[in-house]
């Protein structure tokens, strides 16, 4: 693989990642500018609340997928503790099938209700399908990254997809810099 094209896969990988950091500053910009023009200038942002609703369903949304890539997802792990390490296997295999399947029925919502919907938004006019279509870009970026920690669960490597498997830091160092 080519250099560009090796960079241009490391931006599609990481896509959820990179808009959720941008949505996140835009976020603190827009309401910390809001305050500032509401209680001081008594001219509140008329587009600021639109904006705000949006970024915070693509942050969420996209958020999930992220997670997911990272293995962060909160987790009740008494099962899984007192499992044989084979029985562990099996386990995160069936979690991660019910999740690629519950992630399948979210897409397919998200998709129909795109299809159905003409509400449109108050300020910008925005057709509500832009905020909906983030359930469906998030669950194909959800559902990629649990199939690519299947695959390691099989070869029984660190599920955290920002681990490359053969690096000399172990999962544990890695984490202790976080």
């Amino acid at each position: 693989m080519s250099n560009v094209s090796q960079k241009v896969w490391k931006i599609i990988f990481n896509f959820p990642e990179y808009v959720c950091w941008i949505a996140l500053v835009a976020l603190i910009i827009l309401n910390f500018s809001g305050v500032i023009f509401r209680y001081f200038f008594n001219s509140p942002f008329k587009f600021g609340e639109e904006t705000t609703k949006f970024l915070f369903v693509w942050l969420v949304m996209l958020g999930t997928a992220y997670a997911a890539k990272r293995d962060k997802h909160v987790c009740f792990d008494l099962l899984a503790n007192r499992l044989s390490p084979s029985g562990q296997k099996v386990l995160n295999i069936a979690i991660i099938l019910v999740q690629i399947v519950l992630y399948v029925v979210l897409i397919y919502i998200s998709i129909l209700l795109c299809s159905i919907t003409t509400q449109r938004t108050p300020v910008f006019k925005l057709n509500y399908r832009y905020i909906y279509s983030s359930v469906a870009v998030s669950g194909v970026y959800f559902i990629w990254y649990m199939l690519l920690r299947l695959k390691r669960v099989f070869k029984g490597q660190p599920q955290d997809l920002d681990i490359i498997p053969n690096q000399s830091a172990s999962r544990a160092e890695k984490e202790s810099f976080e």
